[in-house]
């Protein structure tokens, strides 16, 4: 019975303490706006190269743009460029060979959105 009475005298005073104000006020629940997803993600083959475009409303610090690929039988989202604008050109790519991409936005705190559907474009040879 003692231990009992004691466990709880022991509550009571480790909840009397909280916290103090030195340390501000309770931490707020964050709430997150999701970034919109890069739409109209097109492709355009060019000598050993292919230029993307896309268009993206709202905020944004920069996108990321993937190259996808399979590695055995798991597709693999490889980043291959970041750029502040809406396009990119992806160049030294061997001719003849189909590439697929795909773009997502980043926001100012570093958070990454969803990833645009894929396009796929052939690049030419020189």
């Amino acid at each position: 019975m003692f231990r009992i009475s004691a466990f709880f005298v022991l509550v009571l005073i480790l909840a009397s303490f909280g916290c103090s104000d030195e340390h501000g006020e309770s931490p707020v629940a964050y709430s997150y706006q999701a970034l919109s997803t890069p739409e109209d993600l097109e492709a355009e083959p060019g000598s050993e190269s292919i230029s993307l475009t896309w268009n993206h409303s709202g905020e944004y610090r920069e996108f990321i743009v993937y190259i996808l690929y399979y590695s055995g039988t798991e597709m693999v989202h490889q980043p291959v460029d970041t750029t502040a604008s809406t396009s990119s050109i992806i160049g030294d790519l061997v001719p003849n060979l189909e590439y697929c991409f795909s773009v997502s936005a980043v926001d100012s705190s570093g958070m990454e959105g969803w990833r645009s559907d894929e396009v796929c474009a052939v690049a030419h040879s020189n």
